[in-house]
């Protein structure tokens, strides 16, 4: 009764806000640079209602209807952008950032096409970029990144029970994940120790501002992956008025908040709990076995300046599932047992804009995951594996990017982590998927490591279409005591608009995770791949 009273609620509350008219609010800023573009013109498409960014790339259109809109941004010497799928609010002003990419200009008069795709001009290959309404409206996917990304070329899912990625062929634990600048282990709730996946998406997709996944040959700024880069840029809280929004569905419920924090901050809140777990003690159903999760999701941000933006992100999950020996047998479940699972996250990432032509992103997070697991064998109670784990990371990275010339760009930066790990874990005996039967092990230890890099990425337009991508990265890892070297290349020709190819190199490293480390013996060597 509760959970239905609070659904028809929602409901209400949803529907009282049809009609009406809101506005679109935002940043206009150059892709390359992040520096602010003044005197852009961003029209509403179908209306005369539009805009022009001030001093600080800053716009906002009043009286727009509500449900989806376009704006066309237009600025002398930049590519025109359409920005499609802007849904408006009533009463509520929707935020934007927008990037635009410069453009050569002939001496010649010649034709402007506005495009819905914004380009770098740079020579990167597989990427793609999804914003957060077609996140919400694909498919299938109900709101999680993970199963959207399967959709992608070149890339597939381990199974049906688990968001784990296999890009070109890979391995699951070949993909990392970036979310404002700062290193994230994993984006799913029950994540699989080591791995990417597990089987429910944690990212609420209304806190999400882009999605930027790169698949193989990506440049090197990043590193110690050999197979994906995942970026998620979160959007500012309004910073206009407070803002809330309840959501139910079959995964859970939540409430995101948003609001002002004085004249030059935001903040952006999300605290979502599954409540099946209170259906099953409030009506006999069968199964005591239903899995309890939660997570919060916070970034606030304060700008003390055009020049100078601190962002704080909060990440935090927590995850608990507790089966029975009894519904184990009733419902032909091969394990049972208990999963605690808990993942957080905490950092702070300054953007610092030197000039027009350059920019630094500096942040510095920590992260802890524990997990308390056990699992027996069905009709014989046999302990299968106990896993009493836990690992803490402490993350610096810094990137600079300075415009050289108009089609000269350089990138440089460095990277630091420490990790230390406590493992109390027990596995039974097995068998392989070879038939080879596998001893008891038990894995008692506790370990320290850390991971430096430095690298340097030089971007050129150096004739006509033709631009080329090159890069090295040095990598040291203090658990094998190895230093490596990795090239990055990458050359692209644009026929015209809508054609191009690309040709690209590279060379990658990867550690090994610590649990998979420590259950060797023998030393392993370190993974390494050519794209």
């Amino acid at each position: 009764m509760t959970v239905l009273l609070i659904y028809l609620i929602s409901c209400t509350l949803i529907a009282g806000q049809s009609g009406g008219s809101g506005s679109i609010s935002g940043t206009v800023r150059d892709i390359k640079t992040k520096s602010p573009l003044t005197g852009v013109n961003l029209q509403l498409i179908g209306t005369m209602n539009g805009a022009v960014s001030d001093e600080n790339g800053v716009f906002k259109i009043e009286r727009v209807s509500t449900g989806s809109q376009q704006i066309e941004a237009s600025y002398l010497g930049y590519s025109t952008r359409i920005i499609a799928d802007i849904i408006v609010k009533a009463g509520q002003s929707s935020q934007l950032i927008i990037e635009l990419a410069e453009d050569v200009i002939q001496s010649e008069t010649e034709t402007v096409t506005a495009s819905y795709f914004n380009e770098s001009n740079t020579a990167v290959p597989s990427l793609t970029t999804f914003s957060r309404e077609e996140i919400r409206r694909a498919p299938g996917a109900a709101g999680d990144i993970s199963r959207i990304i399967t959709s992608l070329p070149s890339i597939a899912k381990v199974d049906d029970q688990s968001n784990q990625l296999a890009v070109r062929g890979g391995n699951p634990i070949e993909t990392t994940f970036f979310v404002d600048q700062i290193e994230i282990p994993n984006i799913n709730h029950f994540p699989k120790q080591g791995s990417s996946g597990g089987p429910i998406g944690l990212i609420n997709t209304e806190m999400i501002q882009s999605v930027d996944f790169q698949a193989a040959a990506f440049p090197a700024a990043y590193g110690d992956r050999l197979s994906a880069i995942m970026h998620i840029d979160f959007r500012d809280g309004d910073r206009e008025s407070f803002r809330s929004r309840f959501n139910l569905d079959l995964s859970g419920a939540g409430i995101i908040l948003e609001g002002p924090l004085g004249d030059r901050s935001s903040y952006l809140l999300s605290f979502r709990r599954s409540y099946l777990d209170l259906l099953i003690n409030s009506f006999d159903l069968g199964t005591s076995s239903v899995p309890h999760y939660g997570d919060i999701q916070a970034k606030i941000i304060y700008e003390a300046n055009s020049s100078n933006k601190l962002s704080l992100l909060v990440f935090q999950s927590d995850d608990h599932l507790k089966s029975e020996a009894e519904d184990a047998s009733e419902n032909d479940m091969v394990v049972y047992g208990n999963q605690d699972i808990s993942e957080l996250t905490t950092g702070v990432n300054w953007r610092y804009l030197w000039n027009k032509s350059a920019y630094s992103n500096t942040s510095i997070a920590i992260t802890r995951t524990a997990y308390d697991e056990l699992f027996y064998e069905t009709g014989t109670d046999q302990l299968l594996e106990k896993n009493r784990s836990s690992e803490n990371t402490l993350k610096f990275r810094n990137s600079n990017f300075i415009r050289l010339k108009t089609n000269l760009s350089i990138e440089f930066g460095a990277e630091f982590k420490v990790q230390s790990q406590e493992f109390n874990n027990y596995f039974g005996a097995t068998e392989n998927t070879g038939g080879d039967s596998l001893n008891a092990a038990l894995l008692v230890s506790k370990t320290k490591t850390n991971y430096r890099a430095l690298f340097l990425q030089l971007d050129s337009e150096f004739y006509k279409n033709w631009s080329l991508q090159f890069g090295l990265r040095s990598e040291y890892r203090s658990y094998h005591d190895s230093f490596t070297l990795s090239p990055r290349f990458s050359l692209r020709y644009q026929f015209d608009p809508q054609q191009k190819v690309i040709v690209s190199y590279g060379r990658y490293y990867q550690s090994l995770p610590a649990k998979l480390n420590e259950l060797n013996q023998t030393e392993l060597e370190l993974p390494s791949s050519d794209h």
